[in-house]
C-alpha cells in the first residue's frame, strides 16, 4: 500500500512539473538577428567616386554589404519601454577603417516602422514595438574591406539577443515549441497512466482488505 501511495505521489509530482513547464513555455520573449548577407562588393579599386541620391560624392577603395534581419522570434510583444539599451550594431575596424555610408530598412512587417540612426561605425535601432513574428531587414553599405561587428542591447526579459547566420540557423522557435509540446504531452500521458494504474491498484488493495 505504501508503494502505491509513493507511486501516486510520484505521478502527481510529474504532472505538476509538466504543467509548470507548459505554462513557462507559453511566455517566451526573444529577439533574434539573422545575418543574411555579409560580402564585399568591391575589393579594391583606385580613383573611383560614388555619388549618392542625397547629392554626396565620395572616393572609395572598398565597398562592403551586410544585410541583417531583426525579428521577434518569441511569443510575447517587445515594447519600447522594454529597451534599457537600444539594439546597436558596432562595426569593428579590421584591415581598414570602417565607415558606414548608407543604411536602409526594407521587408518590414506591415505597420512596423523601424527607425535607425547611423554614426561612423555604429547602426542603432530606436526602441519600438515588435509583436511576435514582426521582422525587418537592414542593409548596411560601408567603405571597408570586411564587416565584423558586435551587438549591444539590454532588453527586459531577454537574456541576450540571439545572432545566427542565414545558412546555419537552427530550427525556428515555432518548430522547437511544437516539438517540446509533443514531448511534454508524452510525459503527461505517461504520468496519467501511472497515476491511473496506481489508483486502481490502491482501490484493489483497499477492497481486498475487507475480505
Amino acid at each position: 500500500m505504501y508503494i502505491s501511495l509513493i507511486g501516486i505521489l510520484t505521478a502527481i509530482v510529474i504532472v505538476i512539473y509538466a504543467i509548470k513547464i507548459a505554462i513557462e513555455s507559453l511566455h517566451h520573449k526573444e529577439i533574434k538577428c539573422i545575418e543574411i548577407v555579409n560580402t564585399p562588393l568591391i575589393k579594391k579599386v583606385s580613383d573611383l567616386s560614388v555619388a549618392f541620391s542625397d547629392g554626396r560624392e565620395q572616393k572609395m577603395q572598398h565597398l562592403h554589404l551586410t544585410v541583417l534581419r531583426v525579428t521577434n522570434s518569441g511569443n510575447i510583444p517587445v515594447t519600447p519601454s522594454d529597451f534599457i539599451r537600444p539594439i546597436s550594431f558596432i562595426f569593428i575596424e579590421v584591415q581598414s577603417a570602417t565607415e558606414i555610408v548608407n543604411t536602409e530598412i526594407f521587408n518590414a512587417t506591415e505597420l512596423l516602422r523601424p527607425i535607425i540612426k547611423t554614426t561612423k561605425n555604429i547602426v542603432e535601432l530606436e526602441p519600438l514595438l515588435m509583436n511576435p513574428g514582426d521582422s525587418f531587414d537592414i542593409s548596411i553599405l560601408s567603405f571597408s574591406v570586411s564587416h565584423h561587428f558586435n551587438i549591444d542591447s539590454r532588453i527586459v526579459g531577454v537574456k541576450n539577443l540571439k545572432m545566427e547566420k542565414w545558412l546555419t540557423r537552427k530550427t525556428d522557435y515555432s518548430t522547437r515549441r511544437y516539438l517540446s509540446y509533443g514531448a511534454l504531452m508524452r510525459i503527461l500521458n505517461i504520468a496519467v497512466v501511472i497515476l491511473i494504474a496506481e489508483m486502481i491498484w490502491l482501490a484493489f488493495v483497499i477492497i481486498s482488505s475487507f475480505f
